[in-house]
C-alpha cells in the first residue's frame, strides 16, 4: 500500500511534493521553535488569548474563502485558457466578501462582546480578513506547478516573523503587540504572493477581466465546500471559545498547547494530499480508479493515526514538558 502511494507521488507530481514538503517542514520548524518559545515566555493566559485570536482569523478566512480554495485548483487545471480571468474573478469575489465580512464582524463584536479588553483584542485580528483574498494565489501556483514560489514566500515569511516575535518577547511587549503579528504575517505573505505572481505573469493585466457571469459558475459549487470547511473548522475551534468563557484564559492556553501539538502531526498527511490533488482532478471521470486511489490514501492515514496515538501515549508528557514547560503539563 505504501509503495503504491509512493509510486503515484513519483509518477505524477514529485517536484510539487518536494516543494510542498519543504513548505510544511518550515511551518513545522516555525511551530516547534518560535510558537513554543512564545508560549513559554508569555504564559498560558496570554497564549490562550493569542490562540483564540488565531482561531478567529482561521474561521473568518474560511468564510471569506467561500469554499473556493479547493475549487480553484480544479478550475485552474481544467480551464487553462482562461486562467488569469478565473483568477481575477475569484480574487475580486473574495475581496468584496472580505470587506463586508470585516464590517459585520466589527459590528458583532461591538454589540455582543461585553469584555472591553477582549473586544479590542479580537478587533485587531479581524483586520486580517482584508488580506485573506491574496491566498487565492496559493491554488493558482499549485495548479500551475509553481509550488516553489509558495515555499520561498513561506520561508521568507517565517524568517521575518520569527525575528519580529523574538524582538517582542525580548522587549516584554503586551499581548496586543503579538496579536498585531497575526495581521502582519498575512500582509507579508500577501506581498510575497503578489511579487511572484507579477514576476511570473509579467504584468499581463489585460487578461485579468472580471465578468459577473463568471460569479455564478464559481460560487454555486463553492458553497457546498464552504459549508463543509466552515463546519469542520468550527468543530475543531469552537471548543476554545467555550473554554475561554467558562474556564478562563489560563486553561485555554493549556488546551491550546495540546491543539498545537496535534496540528503538528498533520503535516505529513497534508503534504501527500496536497501533492496528489492535481492527480485526482485528472482522473475524476474514472470513478473506479479514483475510488481505488483514494481508498489507499485513507488506509495509509489510518495506519499513520494509529502510530501517532501509540507514540503519544508513550512520550506525550515528555514532549509537552520539553516544548512548552511545566506550566503546560496538563496538555496531554
Amino acid at each position: 500500500m505504501i509503495k503504491e502511494v509512493l509510486r503515484l507521488m513519483k509518477n505524477q507530481n514529485i517536484h510539487q511534493i518536494y516543494w510542498s514538503f519543504l513548505d510544511r517542514l518550515f511551518k513545522l520548524i516555525f511551530s516547534l521553535t518560535i510558537i513554543t518559545y512564545l508560549a513559554k515566555n508569555i504564559g498560558p493566559s496570554d497564549y490562550g488569548i493569542y490562540s483564540i485570536s488565531l482561531s478567529v482569523a482561521i474561521i473568518g478566512g474560511t468564510i471569506i474563502g467561500l469554499g473556493l480554495d479547493q475549487l480553484s485548483t480544479k478550475l485552474f487545471l481544467n480551464d487553462n485558457n482562461n486562467l488569469l480571468q478565473n483568477l481575477a474573478s475569484i480574487f475580486i469575489i473574495k475581496y468584496i466578501v472580505s470587506i463586508f465580512f470585516t464590517l459585520i464582524s466589527l459590528l458583532v463584536l461591538s454589540l455582543f462582546i461585553k469584555d472591553l479588553i477582549f473586544k479590542n483584542q479580537l478587533s485587531i485580528v479581524v483586520l486580517t480578513f482584508l488580506f485573506i483574498p491574496f491566498n487565492t494565489f496559493d491554488p493558482f501556483f499549485r495548479s500551475t506547478y509553481k509550488v516553489k514560489y509558495l515555499f520561498i514566500s513561506s520561508f521568507l515569511r517565517y524568517i521575518i516573523m520569527s525575528l519580529i516575535i523574538v524582538y517582542l518577547i525580548y522587549n516584554k511587549q503586551k499581548i496586543e503587540a503579538f496579536l498585531y503579528t497575526i495581521i502582519l504575517d498575512q500582509i507579508i505573505l500577501s506581498l510575497f504572493y503578489l511579487f511572484f505572481f507579477l514576476k511570473y505573469e509579467k504584468f499581463q493585466f489585460s487578461k485579468m477581466k472580471f465578468k459577473i457571469s463568471d460569479s455564478n459558475k464559481i460560487l454555486k459549487p463553492g458553497l457546498l465546500l464552504l459549508l463543509s470547511s466552515f463546519l469542520g473548522y468550527l468543530i475543531l475551534r469552537s471548543d476554545q471559545f467555550f473554554i475561554k468563557f467558562y474556564l478562563g484564559n489560563n486553561q485555554l492556553g493549556i488546551y491550546s498547547a495540546a491543539v498545537n501539538i496535534y496540528e503538528m502531526f498533520l503535516v505529513l498527511p497534508s503534504i501527500i494530499l496536497t501533492g496528489l490533488f492535481p492527480y485526482f482532478v485528472t482522473i475524476e471521470n474514472n470513478k473506479k480508479l479514483l475510488f481505488k486511489r483514494f481508498q489507499r490514501i485513507c488506509s495509509l492515514n489510518i495506519v499513520y493515526v494509529l502510530f501517532i496515538v501509540m507514540f503519544w501515549l508513550l512520550l506525550g508528557n515528555i514532549i509537552v514538558n520539553f516544548l512548552f514547560g511545566i506550566h503546560y503539563a496538563l496538555s496531554p
